[in-house]
């Protein structure tokens, strides 16, 4: 009898863990997260109308993102989407309040999602808001963070570029 103790006590897997599932002894880790991304919109997605309504002023509702995430690298394009989940005029004539919401994937096929507010100020073309991570798959999966980001509103192609920089935590 003590024999088998003894070699239950040398195996690798925890005795006591139900089969499939997955121990979290993950420490969270805090590192700086800068990003240079370029959002396009999808012109074959049911555009928004910001509030209040018969404003007459509609955006897009989603589209994708090219470019860089430090944590993530290269953005795949067609697996890195974002939706307009509502938007309202500003409190400053020219400007436009929207709320977002999206994922980033790199080429790992690890993702990001995240949510946020970006205000458009047309009259100078420049977009400025916040960005907060709420978890994803692989390294991402459990994460949290915000970015603070301010770009260029091209109107003739309805593009925005933009960059930012904040933190995320991960589990290592």
């Amino acid at each position: 009898m003590s024999f088998l103790i003894l070699l239950a006590g040398c195996s690798k897997d925890d005795p006591f863990s139900v089969p499939g599932e997955k121990v979290w002894k993950k420490v969270p880790v805090t590192k700086s997260m800068t990003v240079t991304l370029l959002s396009i919109p999808d012109l074959s997605k049911p555009h928004v109308e910001c509030l209040p309504e018969n404003s007459h002023v509609f955006l897009s509702g989603g589209g994708s993102v090219q470019g860089n995430v430090s944590e993530i690298g290269n953005v795949v394009t067609n697996e890195s989407q974002w939706r307009v989940n509502s938007c309202e005029t500003g409190s400053e004539k020219g400007q436009l309040k929207e709320s977002i919401s999206g994922r980033i994937t790199g080429v790992s096929g690890d993702y990001c999602t995240y949510s946020g507010t970006i205000i458009i100020d047309f009259f100078n073309n420049t977009l400025t808001g916040a960005l907060y991570i709420e978890g994803g798959s692989g390294k991402f999966y459990m994460s949290s963070g915000a970015v603070k980001i301010e770009g260029q509103v091209n109107v003739s192609s309805s593009t925005c570029s933009w960059t930012g920089t904040g933190s995320i935590t991960l589990r290592m």
